[in-house]
């Protein structure tokens, strides 16, 4: 092997970690950039529509976004709100007040399935009162993680106005830097 060749193979190498290392630094970026490409190209059509009438990109691009809250994290919110009100509730009411008569369930059952419930329900209360506070405890660490969630929040929105306003002059440029015909761009653009 020659130097040169021995060269740009140390070049790759290095080339090649390096771009791993930029990976692995930007990947929580990057999930958050494919959902926001996700969601502007889904409200796509809407943009297009509001900018038509407004004729303003900027402001189109804003009635999208706040179209997008309402439709997509309004629901999740409700949901995320009613579950944690549950899980308050459940552990309230678990928090040690279970008193279940052991002796009527058991008696109910047939002779060869009581030493097994016996043995469930001896202490039902106390597992089911754990359960309701290691969900509520998962719940608020989520919810610790307050910050992390409004950077997100705040990434993905911003990423999908400004995908929205310049998207098809982005659509231009990696058309343009793609080594195909342009009829060969077209056709995989369009799929």
């Amino acid at each position: 092997m020659n130097h040169k060749r021995i060269q740009l193979i140390g070049f790759l190498v290095v080339f090649a970690a390096t771009g791993l290392v930029v990976v692995l630094m930007w990947w929580p970026f990057l999930k958050l950039l494919i959902m926001a490409i996700i969601l502007a190209i889904l409200f796509l059509p809407v943009y297009d529509k509001l900018t038509k009438k407004l004729k303003n990109e900027p402001f189109s691009a804003i009635l999208t976004i706040l179209l997008i809250l309402l439709i997509v994290v309004g629901p999740l919110y409700i949901l995320g709100q009613l579950l944690f009100n549950e899980l308050i509730g459940l552990y309230n009411q678990l928090g040690g007040t279970v008193h279940i008569n052991q002796s009527e369930i058991i008696g109910s059952l047939p002779e060869q399935f009581q030493p097994a419930a016996a043995n469930f329900l001896q202490d039902l209360g106390s597992r089911l009162s754990s359960l309701a506070g290691n969900a509520f405890a998962s719940v608020t660490d989520v919810l610790s993680n307050i910050a992390s969630f409004f950077l997100s929040f705040f990434l993905v929105f911003f990423s999908i106005y400004y995908l929205l306003r310049d998207g098809k002059r982005i659509k231009k440029f990696i058309n343009s830097v793609f080594p195909l015909s342009e009829s060969h761009e077209d056709v995989l653009v369009a799929k």
